[in-house]
């Protein structure tokens, strides 16, 4: 059988990055993969489609993917999820983790970074009232040159418009002619690197929060269930806490997680000690 342009393209985005294009990509591939076939002096996408049907190069295989990467995203996107991890899951990791002092946090799909630094926002405000804590934030996307961007934290002023608040704005970023960057403390906070969820995440670690929001809906119904099987069975602890996008909610079945009910794209483990907590506390607010 031949393959066409489309199903070499969709083998290597599904291979390299777990997306899941369609047909109805296909416009964008002739859009975002112009100045790809510029830089690399193919004639058209045949021609890239047929160079990578070989061994490509390796920055050829990153080019292509960078190109296709995501990049809708937002300081404080949705709000309430993050003003719900200040108050209801930071609270009770603050109580649950005394003895450590140490919080992990992974932004899983930082693209250009906003969310990660919303997280390093979040925590140095709560710094400030627990100086002898250690907070750690791990921000990792598939795309290297997002990530790159991310680095930097230089922001344009509609960047940093959108959704981030003021009194945030002045207190965390310095004005730099047109744009706004993190202050060096801010970014002190965040290690960004490289990684592709359908790799081994063993590696990195154990967190007690996971951000994964609107990163798996490019993904097939397969994938998606192995990424969040792997990523809550290896990385998460066992009353840690996984984020997905607000509209997400839980796809995965799993007999042993439960979502919140005020935050249905917020689950933890039916056996954590947060859930008996989080009760009592709506119990008590209601009585009040």
């Amino acid at each position: 059988m031949k393959l066409t342009d489309f199903d070499i393209f969709h083998e290597l985005y599904k291979t390299h990055a777990g997306w899941d294009i369609t047909l109805a990509h296909n416009y964008m591939l002739e859009t975002r993969l112009a100045p790809v076939i510029k830089k690399w002096g193919f004639a058209n996408i045949p021609a890239l489609a047929a160079a990578l049907i070989v061994v490509p190069e390796k920055e050829l295989i990153t080019d292509v993917i960078n190109a296709m990467a995501i990049h809708e995203t937002a300081f404080f996107r949705d709000v309430y999820p993050f003003q719900f991890l200040r108050d209801h899951m930071l609270d009770y990791l603050l109580k649950a983790r005394k003895k450590q002092k140490h919080v992990r946090i992974w932004s899983a799909g930082c693209s250009s970074g906003q969310e990660a630094y919303t997280l390093a926002i979040l925590l140095k405000n709560m710094q400030s009232s627990h100086p002898d804590w250690r907070f750690e934030i791990l921000a990792t996307d598939v795309s290297t040159k997002l990530l790159k961007k991310a680095e930097r934290g230089i922001y344009s002023q509609s960047e940093a418009q959108n959704g981030l608040p003021a009194a945030s704005l002045i207190q965390h970023f310095t004005q730099d002619g047109e744009n706004w960057v993190a202050n060096d403390d801010l970014k002190g906070m965040i290690t960004f690197r490289p990684f592709n969820l359908m790799d081994d995440t063993k590696p990195l670690g154990h967190f007690d929060i996971i951000l994964c929001r609107n990163v798996l809906r490019y993904f097939d119904a397969e994938a998606r269930g192995d990424v969040l099987s792997r990523i809550t069975a290896q990385c998460l602890a066992d009353d840690g806490f996984m984020m997905l996008g607000r509209d997400e909610g839980f796809s995965i079945q799993d007999d042993d997680r439960t979502s919140i009910s005020a935050m249905p794209c917020i689950s933890v483990e039916k056996s954590s000690p947060y859930l008996s907590a989080f009760k009592a506390e709506k119990t008590a607010q209601a009585l009040a």
